[in-house]
C-alpha cells in the first residue's frame, strides 16, 4: 500500500505531475535488469555486494547480508513469532479482569482513568511485547493507530513506575 500523501510530494509539488513522475520512476525500475540480481538474499547476492563477507559466514536466501546480520534478523524473527502466542482478545480479557473493568468498555471512547490505563497497558503489551500490529490494536480499542502508539508509551511508563500494577497483572506483563 502506497502512502500517497508521503510519497507523491517526493516527485513534484503538483499532484498530477507527481503521479506522472512516480509512474515513470516505477516503469524505469521494472526495466532495469541489474536490480533483479538484488531481489533476494543468499550467499551469491550478499557477497556480490560485499566481498568482505566471509565464505563460511551464515547466509539465508531470504536475507541480503551475511553472518552476524543474518543471525540477528533470524533471532528477531523467531522472537516475534514465539511472542505472538496470546491472542489480542485474550489479552484484553485478562487486563480487564485484573483491573475489574468490563471488557466491552475497552472498545468505546472513554476518559475514565481506569479505562485509559487499561488501554495503555494493553497497547504496550500487544504492540511492544507480542508484536501485534498497531492497527489491529486500534480497531479493538476504538483508537487510531497514532493513539495506540501514544498509549503504548504511557503503558510502558505505567508498568515501570507503578510496581503494584505490575504485580497485580502478574504474568501478563512478563510476555
Amino acid at each position: 500500500m502506497i502512502q500517497v500523501d508521503e510519497v507523491l510530494p517526493l516527485f513534484a509539488r503538483q499532484r498530477k505531475a507527481a503521479r506522472q513522475r512516480y509512474e515513470s520512476f516505477i516503469t524505469d525500475g521494472l526495466h532495469e535488469h541489474s536490480m533483479s540480481k538484488l531481489s533476494n538474499g543468499g550467499r551469491r547476492s550478499s557477497r556480490a555486494l560485499d566481498p568482505s563477507i566471509a565464505e563460511d559466514a551464515m547466509f539465508d536466501d531470504r536475507i541480503l547480508g551475511g553472518g552476524h546480520f543474518v543471525e540477528q534478523v533470524l533471532n528477531t524473527s523467531s522472537t516475534v513469532q514465539n511472542n505472538h502466542r496470546m491472542p489480542l482478545a485474550e489479552l484484553v480479557q485478562q487486563v480487564a479482569t485484573c483491573l475489574q473493568i468490563a471488557p466491552a468498555t475497552l472498545s468505546a471512547p472513554s476518559k475514565e482513568r481506569n479505562i485509559v490505563r487499561a488501554k495503555a497497558i494493553i497497547s504496550h503489551i500487544a504492540v511492544r511485547k507480542l508484536g501485534i500490529k498497531g492497527m489491529d490494536v486500534a480497531a479493538t480499542l476504538g483508537y487510531s493507530s497514532t493513539a495506540v502508539t501514544q498509549a503504548a508509551k504511557r503503558g510502558e511508563t505505567l508498568l515501570a513506575t507503578e510496581r503494584d500494577l505490575g504485580k497485580m497483572l502478574g504474568d501478563i506483563t512478563k510476555l
